[in-house]
């Protein structure tokens, strides 16, 4: 099975609000995924990331619940384009860890990765779009590129990344886009049991 056929076996309930860069979308899902994409764990530590994701099939398992998590925090925005953060959220994290992962011990090659993942990303898929022709000047494409380089906020390492992409710092769906993944990796489930244990019935006391 290719990667094509693989993102659209896995993803197809998110590509169904993907239509002007679909095809985009699942060309850089055939080009620039490694394999392990499709088998490790969210986090290659297992420190960070909810325990959902710290599993086999982790990382698709983030994925989706940051396109989740920016489908509901782009409500709150008054200008977004939808259609942008899923494209962005799709391919955000495709080589979160490198282009590959060691034979040896299983670890990422990409050193920091945390901060350099994203923008090393974000070239591959610009010189994509101008291998094929594609404008990507001010556009859906440029805009996703950026949204995908930009995604880890201010750990981005912007070192890495060509002077245009500093431009969209400010854009709205640069912020939804890091604010999904933010949201998408945090522990949530541990915080809501031990707030789930609070009974504060010594509200209810008598002084």
């Amino acid at each position: 099975m290719t990667n094509r056929e693989k993102a659209e076996l896995v993803f197809e309930e998110e590509l169904k609000d993907v239509h002007h860069v679909r095809e985009f979308v699942l060309d850089c899902f055939e080009k620039l995924t490694p394999d392990y994409f499709w088998e490790v764990a969210a986090s290659s530590s297992g420190k960070h990331h909810p325990k959902i994701t710290n599993r086999k099939h982790g990382l698709i398992i983030h994925t989706k619940l940051c396109v989740w998590w920016g489908k509901k925090i782009a409500q709150s925005f008054y200008s977004y384009d939808l259609e942008v953060v899923i494209a962005s959220l799709l391919l955000h994290d495709l080589q979160k860890f490198g282009t590959e992962m060691s034979v040896y011990d299983g670890k990422p090659t990409l050193a920091n990765y945390t901060s350099t993942h994203g923008m090393i990303l974000a070239v591959q898929m610009r010189q994509l779009l101008k291998d094929q022709n594609k404008t990507v000047s001010y556009g859906k494409f440029e805009t996703i590129t950026a949204c995908v380089g930009l995604h880890m906020g201010k750990w981005t390492d912007e070192l890495l990344g060509d002077k245009w992409i500093k431009e969209y710092r400010n854009n709205d769906n640069v912020k939804i886009v890091q604010l999904a993944d933010y949201c998408a990796s945090r522990k949530v489930g541990a915080k809501m049991e031990e707030l789930d244990k609070l009974t504060f019935g010594e509200l209810n006391e008598q002084n």
